[in-house]
Formats: structure tokens, C-alpha cells, sequence
């Protein structure tokens, strides 16, 4: 079985959130990889005013990559059983729960949203959401029968989410979710001014 992270393929990823780094890689087909594209304006602490993190963006040469390779993994991914896929979101929304705290952190940093507020809407709001898409796919009439026909809901293939800046948890969720349990596999491009949240779902 796939695991989630096979099918996420690509994030932007800072390692360190020290100015000073420019250490920004892609996931792709499974594996960590330099982005090779022009570097990005700083990523600016809301709090400080300070810059904190340097990112590269995708090139169209990574994106191609990160395409071919959910194309190759969409037949068994979007083959895989449904309680496969629910069980998958279902780990996602566990590993984001155990580090909400940490998410509401980095989130209040780059989106300037007090730590009170940060916790309850940009963290445990997606946990909550990827929990409630798990149940959605579960009750959902994937087949039905309209008269003398049957309509069936089959995955599309390569679904591309781009994702906006003011609630990033939240935005990624409510493309990468559905998409996952409907059987496609997804390219992510998260906010260039908060890219550091569509990091949250990796490893899981």
C-alpha cells in the first residue's frame, strides 16, 4: 500500500529558520530534492518585522518531475480500497493533532495571528477538517443509481492545489484531503509567504 507521503509530492521545505540559511527542498517521488528555481523574497517573523527564513522556488523543470511522478503513482493510488485512503487522512489528522502546538507556532510567525487564536483556528481546525473528510468518504454515495443508469464517482488523476496565505493549514487541507480520498494523486504548492505549513503533512 502506499503510504500518504508518497502521493504528496512536492513541499516547500525549509531546514532552519535562520536568515542566514537558504536551504529550501522539494519532495518529490518519494524523495527530498533541491529546489532549482530563483530564490524568493525573505520570509518576514510577524512579530519582529526581522527576516527568519530564505527560500528557492520550484522551477518548471521540478514541477514537471513532481507531475510525471504522480502520474505514475495515480493507477495504484487511485486503485487502492477506500479504507486504505480514509485510513491514510485519518493518520495525517493523528500526526497533526500530536504537534498542534508546534503548527499553531510557525503559523502565528508567519501569518501574524496571535498564539491563542493560532492554536484554535490554523491547528486544531485542519486536524479537525482532515478527521471530518475521513468521515464524509466513508458515508459517501461513491455509486448511484439514477433510473436506468448507474453514476459512478472515479478519480480524476493529477489534481495541482495552489493555496493562499491566510489560513495555510486550513487552505491545504481543503484541497488535499478530498483529493486523497477521492483517489487522486496531488502536486502542492503551498503560499510563497507561508510556505512552511505545507510541511505539516509530510512523514505521515
Amino acid at each position: 500500500m502506499l503510504r500518504v507521503r508518497d502521493v504528496l509530492w512536492m513541499s516547500l521545505v525549509p531546514r532552519s529558520f535562520m536568515a542566514s540559511s537558504i536551504n529550501c527542498d522539494l519532495f518529490i517521488d518519494g524523495q527530498w530534492q533541491a529546489a532549482s528555481g530563483p530564490l524568493l523574497p525573505e520570509i518576514v517573523d510577524s512579530y519582529t518585522g526581522e527576516p527568519f527564513a530564505k527560500f528557492k522556488s520550484a522551477s518548471a523543470a521540478d514541477v514537471d518531475r513532481a507531475v510525471g511522478a504522480a502520474v505514475v503513482a495515480f493507477p495504484q493510488w487511485s486503485t487502492s480500497p477506500l479504507t486504505d485512503r480514509v485510513s491514510c487522512v485519518r493518520k495525517i489528522a493523528d500526526g497533526l493533532r500530536n504537534r498542534s502546538a508546534e503548527i499553531a507556532a510557525i503559523i502565528s510567525i508567519e501569518v501574524g495571528m496571535p498564539a491563542k487564536l493560532s492554536k484554535r483556528i490554523q491547528a486544531d481546525a485542519p486536524v479537525a477538517a482532515w478527521s471530518t473528510y475521513a468521515d464524509i468518504a466513508e458515508s459517501f454515495e461513491w455509486e448511484q443509481r439514477l433510473g436506468h443508469s448507474v453514476v459512478v464517482q472515479v478519480p480524476v488523476g493529477v489534481v495541482g492545489c495552489i493555496t493562499p496565505w491566510n489560513y495555510p493549514l486550513h487552505q491545504i487541507t481543503g484541497k488535499i484531503a478530498p483529493a486523497l480520498l477521492a483517489g487522486c494523486t496531488v502536486v502542492l504548492k503551498p503560499s510563497e509567504l507561508a510556505p512552511i505549513s505545507g510541511d505539516s503533512c509530510r512523514g505521515y
